[in-house]
């Protein structure tokens, strides 16, 4: 299970990798869960990356894909992993695709 940590002032909001479910979850700093993106779905998040630019990074254990989610906008971005070496198991997908 992955888990993000997010400090919002002098609180912090949690992140968790809802595997089962395809999900990420958001445990606010007043107690409420609630799911990141409301429609944004995962097959199996397991990894999560917080940076300080405000975007969360979510790694899909069942791809070799990378999603970057804006905490402050409504944006993400889906990341293909790089292209393998000829030989090697897997293909390789477009890097960079934007989906609002």
């Amino acid at each position: 299970m992955g888990l993000a940590v997010v400090p919002t002032g002098k609180t912090v909001t949690v992140y968790i990798a809802d595997s089962l479910n395809g999900r990420v979850r958001v445990i606010d700093p007043d107690g409420s869960i609630t799911t990141l993106g409301g429609q944004l779905r995962f097959v199996m998040p397991s990894r999560l990356s917080y940076h300080h630019s405000g975007w969360l990074y979510v790694k899909d254990a069942s791809s070799s894909g990378v999603t970057a989610v804006s905490l402050s906008k409504p944006a993400h971005l889906d990341f293909a992993a790089a292209p393998r070496r000829p030989g090697s198991p897997g293909t390789p997908s477009t890097p960079g695709r934007k989906v609002t």
